[in-house]
């Protein structure tokens, strides 16, 4: 895979995360009645959109660049984007933790009449957010596989073979002349 194919694939990931956090937010805003638990939600929902915001907008400015002439301005991009990769999954693990989503779900089942159904919408969105993740970390991978690539054949070694010929030294002289520099 190419590195121009690899980015995009990453915007589309990238794409994909956001849409599913579009669904979270709007399954957190669509409640019964206004609550602290889902100004909270709501509050977490939003750092996490703000940070994939900030991992889009590197990759997609990585790519207004030339990149045959700019190597080191994808690699600085990239790197940004998988920071801000990273906080979103430290993001995402802190909103989907075990005891986090039972307490949306013993929030729901406490009260009334939509509650439940409003709770269970809402983790199901969080879960659809884990499944988003994976595709988007082998998209990562890839990306970085591929920049290696090309970095590892912008950079040359030269070696020196004599085919046909060989060289020896005696010992005697090496022994004569241990200063000798080649």
């Amino acid at each position: 895979m190419a590195l121009d194919a690899a980015l995009e694939n990453l915007r589309q990931r990238l794409k994909a995360m956001n849409d599913a956090l579009t669904l979270v937010r709007k399954a957190v805003d669509d409640r019964p009645e206004g609550h602290q638990l889902e100004r909270e939600l709501d509050g977490a929902v939003l750092e996490l959109m703000s940070t994939m915001h900030e991992a889009h907008s590197v990759v997609q400015r990585g790519d207004d660049s030339d990149r045959q002439a700019d190597l080191e301005r994808e690699l600085r991009a990239l790197t940004s984007c998988h920071q801000h990769c990273l906080d979103l999954s430290d993001q995402l693990s802190s909103l989907s933790t075990y005891e986090r989503l039972a307490v949306i779900v013993r929030f729901g089942n406490q009260r009334s009449r939509e509650w439940p159904g409003w709770a269970d919408t809402v983790v199901a969105q969080i879960n659809g957010c884990q499944q988003a993740w994976s595709p988007l970390n082998r998209a990562l991978l890839a990306c970085w596989q591929e920049l290696s690539e090309r970095l590892a054949t912008r950079s040359g070694s030269v070696y020196t073979t004599n085919i046909g010929q060989k060289i020896h030294v005696s010992e005697t002289r090496n022994a004569q002349e241990p200063n000798a520099s080649t």
